[in-house]
């Protein structure tokens, strides 16, 4: 016979005791119970701001008047780890970004929460742990090319427009091939707020090109040959046709100029702008 020293899911003793613990702990942290309606827990500041909230088995719902207290609550409930341990973990895998591309945007991700870690923060790099387990045998690979010395540089790039609950700033990222091959890649998150689609999809195209310049001055350098236009892939007409367009209207003039950059490089004919799905 063993002696539990904590309740069991699925216990019938388990409703009780979770109960009995957030009961506890809302109680702690200045809620104080209605008689009326005991799932229900309410919490006055000395400023007067209310705090509601409602219990439902391990389901909380919380609103009030003040959405300060309200995110304030949120984050005591959460426990922080060890900050020294969570950035050796982030660099290890901001190290293996150099071979995974698919790693980019998920390790960006996790990778902002380095100054007070918690444990979901800990929950979400372990998600990516387990799916790099997964996949040890994923790599790149560069085949022979069948024309001779030629390379052919080619670039995709997208953006998830206010992708960023908290500041509402879009993620931008690219990839370029050559010869069907990933050799650079980035996800980062845009420096401005993008006021529409178009607009985040023309700053990641603008992020782009900068990258699509050095390559080609790169490979023109090694192989001593002209390499010709890039052709980049772009899934929204609207920022291609502001690229190739001169004039700028209501919906553009407030672009910072050095986004403009891909405009400048498209009409010198170092850019070729394709719309792709």
């Amino acid at each position: 016979v063993y002696r539990l020293h904590k309740a069991l899911y699925r216990l019938k003793q388990a409703p009780g005791a979770w109960n009995k613990k957030i009961d506890s702990h809302l109680s702690d942290i200045g809620f104080i119970k209605c008689t009326t309606e005991h799932r229900v827990y309410v919490r006055r500041s000395s400023s007067g701001d209310l705090v509601i909230l409602c219990l439902y088995v391990d389901d909380l719902l919380i609103t009030g008047s003040n959405e300060k207290e309200i995110s304030e609550f949120k984050y005591v409930e959460e426990a922080e780890i060890d900050p020294t341990k969570y950035r050796s973990l982030i660099g290890s895998l901001r190290y293996l970004c150099n071979t995974r591309p698919d790693l980019a945007y998920s390790v960006g991700v996790v990778s902002k929460f380095m100054q007070k870690p918690k444990l979901s923060h800990l929950a979400a790099t372990k998600r990516i742990l387990r799916y790099i387990r997964g996949t040890v045998d994923y790599g790149i690979i560069f085949p022979n090319s069948d024309k001779g010395n030629q390379c052919e540089l080619t670039a995709y790039t997208d953006s998830n427009w206010c992708g960023d609950a908290d500041d509402r700033k879009s993620t931008a990222g690219y990839v370029f091939l050559l010869n069907n091959a990933p050799i650079a890649w980035c996800s980062k998150k845009e420096s401005v707020v993008a006021l529409s689609s178009c607009e985040a999809e023309y700053i990641a195209a603008s992020l782009c090109a900068c990258q699509a310049i050095w390559l080609v001055n790169l490979i023109e350098e090694m192989m001593g040959e002209d390499h010709g236009s890039v052709t980049m892939n772009i899934d929204n007409i609207s920022a291609i046709n502001l690229a190739k367009n001169p004039v700028a209207h209501g919906r553009s003039e407030h672009i910072e100029t050095r986004f403009h950059y891909l405009r400048e490089q498209v009409n010198n004919g170092k850019l070729c702008l394709k719309h792709c799905r």
